[in-house]
């Protein structure tokens, strides 16, 4: 049951950071939520496998920080990868 949760958890991170940061137009609209669940799923299955407990507050946060971590931060490169690969394309013309 708990899977679930940060499943969606993650996609709302995503989501949510998707929405809330500059360039929207940019990237694509599902990049950053597929890869913030999959980052928030993965963290919680390898922190499960180390020992952590469900009710722990550790994994919970843990798990929530890395992921709004990677969430903005990877909207961040996409936006500045994206604006160097225009700027080149045009410098080439």
């Amino acid at each position: 049951m708990e899977l679930i949760l940060v499943t969606v958890a993650g996609m709302f991170i995503g989501l949510c950071a998707g929405m809330w940061m500059p360039g929207r137009d940019l990237r694509g609209t599902l990049l950053v939520p597929g890869i913030s669940t999959i980052t928030m799923v993965v963290m919680w299955e390898a922190l499960t496998w180390m020992g952590l407990k469900y009710g722990d507050f550790l994994i919970w946060a843990l798990t929530f920080g890395i992921t709004i971590a990677v969430a903005f931060g990877t909207t961040l490169y996409l936006n500045d990868s994206r604006k160097l690969s225009e700027a080149a394309l045009t410098t080439k013309r």
